[in-house]
């Protein structure tokens, strides 16, 4: 007999999104810093000075009356000044990042917290019967990425991930820089993994007996850490030497910072069956008919999942 029951693998909850550890680098102190140690240079900029003008103006008559009018005037004129003034960064952005590098995978199995579903078979009769287990488990797939170390006060900038999990499937996903934060999103191939585990066994059943069998899922953890550095350019502000850019003035490795984080996945183990004795009650044993009766096993909570555990061990 084939059952099959909904069942959500029991596990941490991780969050796509986590708050930023405070080794972050910040983009614009950095290049705050790197202008200042740069220090001033000439800077040439148009203002506007008054100039006083004194214009006359002849109003003679006639040949023997000579009479000049004269008026001061004052104008605002551009005027071009050289002064020594520091150097200031506008326009911040991240102009590449390097490919994505994952370190080992670390897998952590959750045995203890299993999920089961089963059946039980009471024999009633004088004789050992056969029982045969054919179960079926709907699980669970969770994914998340986990930001410990970015850049913030850049431009935004997405770069795409792509990991395989330990043989199980591919992890994809994209990697958002932004002003204040970094986050990501990561999913399962769904095509290339199962949302079912099955099981199927046999055993005996001695005559006066009740034998429960399971079908056991548990959640298996698999933390990814990944590493990248990405790079960062500025436009500055005019100056007499032509300088545009911050790459003119800083070195590549003065301008790369690194990004670090973790890829939490969770999946369902396969399933493992499992046969163990129950307390034989024989008031459940029917009146007529066959004296083997087989029925879905039902768990009446934490007592039960007590006595499971016990059982199990």
């Amino acid at each position: 007999m084939i059952r099959s029951l909904l069942a959500t693998t029991v596990a941490a909850v991780f969050f796509a999104t986590c708050e930023q550890a405070s080794a972050d680098t910040d983009a614009l102190q950095q290049v705050n810093a790197l202008l200042a140690s740069y220090g001033s240079v000439a800077v040439t900029t148009t203002v506007m000075q008054p100039k006083t003008t004194t214009v006359c103006t002849d109003l003679s008559e006639g040949t023997f009356s000579h009479r000049t009018v004269c008026n001061t005037v004052t104008q605002n004129v551009p005027v071009q000044v050289t002064t020594q003034a520091p150097i200031h960064a506008t326009g911040i952005s991240i102009i590449s990042v390097d490919p994505i590098t994952f370190g080992k995978s670390v897998v952590t199995a959750f045995p203890d917290q299993f999920i089961a579903i089963g059946e039980d078979e009471l024999n009633c009769g004088p004789s050992t019967a056969t029982f045969t287990v054919s179960l079926q488990q709907q699980v669970t797939h969770t994914e998340s990425v986990a930001i410990s170390n970015t850049i913030v006060h850049a431009s935004t900038k997405s770069v795409g991930l792509s990991v395989p999990l330990a043989g199980v499937a591919t992890l994809s996903g994209t990697l958002q820089i932004q002003d204040q934060s970094t986050s990501g999103t990561v999913n399962t191939d769904q095509t290339a993994i199962s949302n079912t585990r099955t099981g199927s066994g046999t055993t005996p059943v001695p005559a006066q007996s009740d034998i429960v069998g399971e079908l056991r899922t548990w959640p298996v953890r698999y933390t990814i850490p990944f590493h990248t550095t990405a790079t960062i350019d500025a436009s500055l502000s005019a100056n007499d030497k032509g300088l545009t850019t911050l790459s003119q003035i800083a070195s590549l490795a003065d301008r790369t910072f690194p990004i670090d984080g973790s890829i939490d996945a969770t999946e369902a183990s396969e399933g493992t069956i499992v046969f163990y004795s129950a307390p034989f009650n024989a008031s459940a044993c029917p009146a007529s008919g066959s004296p083997v009766v087989t029925r879905p096993f039902t768990y009446d909570g934490r007592v039960q999942l007590q006595r499971v555990l016990r059982a199990s061990q």
